[in-house]
């Protein structure tokens, strides 16, 4: 619920944080809040503000405007505004939370014009890694915010943070609070999770750069290394085929600096037709390509090194020659062309190679086909997969597609797949990404809901895969976690988070 009063003075030249007082004085221990005097009833201590270098601000108690009570708390900043949020901060430390605690901020803000705000508990040392954050969007009106997050670790000395620096204008925060309840079964039970990258192709295919360029400045981005990497291989290359060999240097650069290897082995041509029927499962099951599987296979083996092959992926669409309604294809040729490939491999010894089954996120009333109709068996796969995209308000191509969080992109599909499928087998979102929404912290918010919910919403996901590809009929930032500051700090936090540092098992 939200409450609207009218500010009577707006300054418009830079940016004041302006802290209101309310009802509550924080620190009441029947409200259970941590923070003190988040209201501002008794002046701005503890609270700290600080400016980065070449800001200029101020920050004052402010008895024209409140939410409740008689004061609140502005801050002004004046151009030229800092390149990032941190160049104007209020903050108030000495926090102590518990792993699995369900933390939750609340607070009252207005600004003078729309305008972000960012809001999260942080390290107070260390990485300075974000435990929660989250991306607000202000407006002249006080409105109510809140946000709750599972605590991953101990930390006794944990900082509240409101971030406002990347944009001049006038802000006013009241009645901030800072309140828990105890860990869940689920939260003190979740995995790590892996975290991976499917880097963007600037310096050609990632599987066969032996620097690793790409995926090493996406790393540095989030500052951490990422767990894995998903590549892309075709068969073929204009009528030649592609051997393992080609692929080895590249992979061999991955495995030497510690990266697992997520595989996308694509039965097509890639200079040919995108539905190109000489790959469709009866040509596979003719023994037209058991020459080249078998070397693949062969070679595989003698390389040693595990790592995960997704074969056949996104089966269930219609835009690959593998599609199960296209080409001739059926739910019973995918099952025997997959364990003819998978026999191949196993025959030649290639134990090192872990099969990664991976159909297309869908939603009820677009499951054409059952995903048992075409699972292989536990017996032919190693590990499930799910590829899922919001694409957005616009989405690609102009599609109008709404905005949608990731529970709503993959909850039915997951639920299906341990259902019908395997509840025994871990899963892996292979491919997923937000583009930008109709707010300018939407994307960022997408990020943070996907941090927390998949380590206490989805138990069977161990790892996931952000997709920074470019497709050329997109904007070159159409999927990237750096497209805004916003999304860029929100994915930061994610790749600091303790549930999220597992690696491929």
């Amino acid at each position: 619920m939200s409450r609207f009063h009218k500010n009577s003075i707006f300054v418009v030249l830079g940016i004041r944080v302006i802290l209101a007082t309310g009802l509550l004085v924080a620190g009441d221990a029947s409200a259970a809040n941590l923070l003190t005097n988040g209201s501002f009833e008794s002046g701005l201590a503890p609270w700290t503000f600080t400016l980065g270098s070449g800001v200029q601000g101020v920050q004052y108690q402010d008895g024209t405007t409140h939410d409740d009570g008689n004061w609140s708390e502005a801050i002004q900043a004046w151009s030229p505004t800092s390149a990032v949020l941190w160049g104007a901060r209020l903050s108030q430390g000495g926090i102590s939370l518990s792993a699995g605690q369900v933390v939750t901020v609340s607070f009252a803000a207005m600004a003078t014009t729309t305008r972000p705000l960012s809001a999260g508990i942080q390290q107070t040392s260390g990485t300075w890694s974000w435990y929660g954050l989250q991306a607000f969007s202000l407006t002249p009106y006080w409105t109510n915010y809140t946000f709750s997050f599972t605590m991953p670790s101990n930390d006794s000395n944990t900082s509240l943070n409101f971030e406002m620096g990347n944009m001049a204008g006038d802000v006013w925060i009241d009645n901030v609070s800072v309140t828990v309840s105890g860990a869940t079964a689920a939260a003190a039970a979740a995995p790590s999770l892996a975290l991976g990258d499917s880097p963007n192709f600037n310096y050609g295919n990632p599987l066969w750069d032996t620097n690793l360029t790409s995926l090493t400045q996406d790393g540095n981005e989030i500052n951490r290394k990422f767990a894995f990497m998903l590549g892309f291989s075709a068969w073929a290359n204009g009528g030649s085929p592609v051997l393992f060999s080609s692929t080895q240097p590249g992979m061999d650069a991955l495995n030497n600096a510690g990266y697992g290897i997520v595989l996308t082995w694509c039965a097509q041509d890639s200079q040919g037709p995108a539905i190109d029927p000489r790959y469709n499962y009866a040509s596979i099951l003719s023994g037209q390509y058991d020459a080249y599987i078998s070397q693949w296979a062969q070679s595989a083996a003698a390389w040693g090194h595990v790592f995960y092959l997704r074969l056949f992926h996104e089966m269930n669409g219609t835009w690959y020659p593998w599609g199960i309604d296209i080409n001739g294809n059926t739910p019973a040729l995918a099952i025997q062309a997959w364990q003819h490939v998978y026999n191949i491999f196993q025959s030649a010894g290639a134990t090192n190679v872990k099969f990664l089954w991976c159909p297309n996120a869908v939603v009820p009333g677009y499951l054409t086909d059952s995903f048992a109709s075409f699972y292989p068996g536990d017996a032919y796969v190693s590990w499930l997969g799910m590829d899922g995209y919001n694409y957005g308000l616009y989405g690609e191509q102009m599609w109008q597609v709404p905005f949608s969080q990731f529970t709503q992109v993959f909850q039915y599909t997951y639920d299906q797949m341990i259902s019908t499928v395997s509840s025994a087998k871990p899963i892996m979102v292979v491919e997923t990404a937000s583009a930008a929404g109709a707010g300018a912290t939407d994307k960022a918010n997408w990020i943070t809901q996907m941090q927390n919910d998949v380590p206490t919403l989805f138990p069977n996901i161990q790892a996931v895969s952000y997709y920074d590809y470019w497709d050329s009929d997109q904007p070159p930032d159409f999927w990237r976690f750096d497209s805004d500051p916003f999304s860029l700090q929100a994915f930061t936090a994610l790749a600091a988070d303790s549930r999220w540092q597992g690696a491929l098992q």
